[in-house]
């Protein structure tokens, strides 16, 4: 009897041991592979090896809580009351995006408030609380004293706050405008160009007006609806570059239009499509010191960046319904600072993802120094006869011809090759690639590997494989 309770009694502390023994492996940090590892650390740079990375990402700012100082206390409250680990005040629809000496104004047109990131200070503030208020910001710009030009799509009139966020004046209204969206101001603040959008049963709102910026007084109009040069069909944004030249998107004509300031007519590129260059659902555009245009799609989930005579440099982003860098759903808004930084906003993960140039060290935004002379990389060159960039996805290439030319015309950046057999005649493919050519025209690239940019008159179309068509 005595040895049969030692028994049980032996078993038992055994499984209490392996119960604890279990708990704590369970409690325990489950360590990291190698590889994954190596992934998390490789930073995200564009475009993806082997071309010559130009931008790196560098973070993303969902709410207050990413750019103020942590607090002491955080780590121990979140522990004892199960608080999420990002908290502060977000963006309830983010939609224009302004920048200026690191602080980042962004339109939130569900929270009716421009909200402020000061990154370099450290600080988060609101715009628009006080009367009379923002209803529905949409585009915003700022001017060299730091004044805030707010598009308020309710009121139809741009508000105007000085750099602290007090509200100054006014200008536009109920009877000016039926849709406004855009603005650009000059760096005097003196003149102010506005996007009136218009609406689809509607012929005579797709313009934009030009108001003198200080007083409000109305000066002129230019453009109307149309597709010709010159004219708008669902105009979106607007941008004043550096050169003097205004860029606006023209959204229901796929293509961007460039005037000068007195609105003359210069010249206008883009078209609807699938190509590099084309667009399909423009939103929103920006322009950086060298005069290169920055512009949003939100049906490619990207931004393309095209030189100032508009040739096409190259693309960030895919459209993905994954919340990571890079990766967008509605992108929007779009801003260019001093240094080159790049802020992009997405209305569906409501979020801003900051990119900087490859050659610019991580300091912070608005005041990092410009890179020594041997350290600068040489400006974005385009391929004037083909295709400049990528597209963001594997893709199959359709041939107008019969077969696939042996000498590829408009070359940017030459691989070698390789001839395969293929069941339509005769299939090249670059080394990089490893897959056989499908049953069709052309080979399939791979993820992330690029092939030589060939001329684009020689292609019907670009085909988007596993893409949202």
């Amino acid at each position: 009897m005595g040895e049969r309770m030692w028994n049980a009694e032996r078993r038992f502390r055994g499984l209490l041991l392996a119960g604890f023994a279990l708990f704590a492996a369970s409690c325990a940090e489950v360590p990291q592979k190698k590889e994954d590892a190596r992934k998390e650390d490789k930073p995200l740079v564009f475009p993806a090896p082997p071309d010559e990375a130009r931008f790196i990402f560098e973070r993303s700012i969902y709410s207050s809580a990413d750019i103020l100082e942590a607090d002491k206390n955080a780590a121990l409250r979140r522990a004892l009351t199960g608080e999420a680990e990002r908290g502060g005040e977000g963006v309830g629809k983010p939609y224009g995006v302004a920048v200026r000496r690191g602080k980042i104004f962004v339109a939130d047109s569900v929270g009716s408030a421009v909200k402020v990131f000061d990154v370099p200070r450290k600080k988060f503030s609101v715009v628009g609380t006080d009367d009379p208020g923002i209803a529905m910001p949409l585009g915003l710009d700022t001017d060299a004293e730091g004044k805030l030009y707010v598009v308020d799509a309710t009121a139809k009139s741009v508000k105007v706050f000085d750099a602290n966020g007090k509200f100054l004046r006014a200008f536009g209204g109920q009877a000016m405008f039926s849709r406004p969206t855009g603005v650009a101001v000059n760096p005097e603040g003196t003149r102010a160009w506005v996007v009136d959008t218009g609406g689809v049963d509607k012929q005579v709102e797709h313009r934009v007006r030009v108001f003198n910026a200080k007083t409000g007084e109305h000066l002129f109009d230019f453009g109307k609806r149309g597709t010709g040069p010159g004219e708008f069909n669902l105009a979106r944004d607007i941008v004043l570059a550096p050169n003097g030249l205004l860029y606006v998107v023209d959204g229901a004509n796929f293509r961007i239009q460039v005037f000068q300031q007195d609105g003359k007519f210069e010249r206008a590129f883009g078209s609807v499509g699938r190509s590099p260059g084309q667009f399909a659902r423009p939103r929103e555009i920006a322009a950086d010191k060298q005069s290169n245009i920055y512009v949003t799609d939100a049906a490619f989930g990207n931004l393309q960046i095209f030189n100032e005579k508009g040739e096409v440099l190259m693309f960030i982003g895919t459209r993905s319904e994954a919340d990571q860098p890079a990766k967008y759903l509605l992108p929007a808004g779009i801003a260019v600072d001093e240094d080159g930084r790049i802020y992009v906003a997405d209305q569906f993960f409501r979020r801003i993802d900051i990119f900087r140039p490859y050659n610019r060290p991580p300091t912070r935004p608005g005041n990092s120094p410009a890179p020594p002379p041997s350290v600068r990389r040489p400006p974005l060159r385009p391929c004037t006869r083909g295709a400049a960039i990528p597209l963001p996805r594997s893709r199959r290439l359709e041939l107008s011809l019969p077969r696939f030319p042996r000498k590829l015309p408009g070359v940017c950046r030459r691989f070698p090759f390789r001839r395969r057999r293929s069941p339509h005649r005769l299939c090249h493919q670059p080394r990089l690639n490893t897959r056989h050519c499908v049953k069709g025209w052309g080979p399939i690239w791979p993820e992330n590997q690029t092939p030589a940019h060939w001329a684009p008159s020689r292609f019907r179309e670009f085909t988007f494989a596993g893409s949202n068509n």
